[in-house]
């Protein structure tokens, strides 16, 4: 397996000397921060912040994907919800209200007049962060029309405000939720008022919640960042582990590998991640040696690192087993003929 890999290196290495001409766009910082960005997600320790780059668009390769569309539709997305929200805040916020905001709330004890400014400003705040939005990614979707397949890579270092733009919306939505109980308070009834709050409260948060699970279950790695928003996939990691993250992280960052120089360390595991995979091949060394017996202690080691290699653990292995023709499968797995 070893020497396939070698053999599949040596064979794509012609093609990559004609491919890497958009590597040439990049400094040596930038490609400095790839590398760590790229680690990270490869050991599972994706961990980035609003004031973090998030390089996920460097992994489709320029040369083979449509690395512009990817960067064009997610500028779309943004702008379609921006622009959806503009439109229906515009005539609210700009056009004078004739409501009468004199007196004294029943259920807050506050003066009318004070809610009524307080939903204004939420709306003022969605308004302006919506309309920036919407301009921006306006340009975004411009601009990146006139890239190539060979300057494209540089702009996908870059794009990681993208990520802080997406989450502004998230936060938007927070902010709707505002309103609508401050509305409630104004134009309701106390008993009423209560009861749509709750209703509202209950809505917001439950449905974050569930939904989260949906979104942070297809992405595990991208959305990894972000997972401290979302106090369910956090239990979740607790008490699973985060064997996911990392067996989608190796798979993503070899891909990024196969047109991004990310230096010949990369390969190798350093620091704890040594220490995990070091653990993981006494497990599962102890466990070849039941099952094969009469294979040979050097053919059991080759064999162990390359099950090793390819995620091959032997949790995964039991989890394996107990599913339907799980058997047939593992002695599949453990047929390492093919290695040499």
């Amino acid at each position: 397996m070893q020497r396939h890999r070698a053999s599949k290196v040596k064979s794509l290495g012609s093609q990559h000397s004609e491919e890497d001409d958009h590597l040439n766009v990049l400094s040596e910082w930038e490609m400095s921060r790839l590398k760590d960005f790229w680690h990270k997600v490869k050991f599972g320790k994706l961990r980035c912040f609003l004031w973090e780059p998030h390089e996920g668009l460097t992994r489709p390769n320029p040369q083979q994907d449509d690395l512009e569309g990817k960067i064009f539709n997610m500028a779309s997305s943004l702008n379609i919800y921006s622009g959806l929200l503009v439109s229906g805040l515009l005539g609210y916020v700009l056009t004078p209200s004739d409501e009468e905001a004199t007196g004294v709330n029943e259920l807050t004890g506050l003066p009318r007049q004070t809610l009524v400014d307080v939903q204004t400003l939420c709306s003022h705040i969605n308004l302006i962060a919506s309309s920036l939005v919407f301009a921006f990614t306006v340009f975004v979707m411009v601009f990146v029309c006139l890239e190539t397949k060979h300057t494209v890579h540089y702009a996908a270092t870059r794009s990681s405000g993208l990520m802080d733009w997406a989450f502004v919306a998230f936060c938007q939505v927070f902010i709707v939720s505002g309103q609508a109980c401050v509305a409630a308070i104004l134009h309701m009834s106390p008993t009423w008022a209560k009861i749509t709050i709750a209703v509202d409260v209950v809505l917001t948060v439950g449905l974050t919640i569930w939904m989260q699970q949906t979104l942070f279950g297809m992405f595990p790695v991208h959305m990894d960042p972000f997972i401290w928003v979302a106090p369910g996939r956090l239990l979740h990691g607790l008490i699973y582990g985060r064997e996911t993250q990392r067996r989608l992280g190796r798979q993503m960052a070899a891909e990024a590998a196969d047109h991004i120089d990310l230096g010949e360390d990369f390969d190798n595991p350093v620091g704890d991640d040594e220490e995990d995979q070091s653990t993981e091949s006494k497990v599962l060394g102890g466990f070849l040696r039941v099952a094969l017996p009469n294979v040979p202690k050097d053919r059991l080691a080759l064999i162990c690192q390359a099950m090793i290699d390819e995620a091959l653990t032997l949790e995964r292995l039991q989890r394996t087993a107990v599913r339907p023709e799980g058997y047939q499968t593992l002695v599949r797995l453990l047929d390492m003929s093919m290695v040499t």
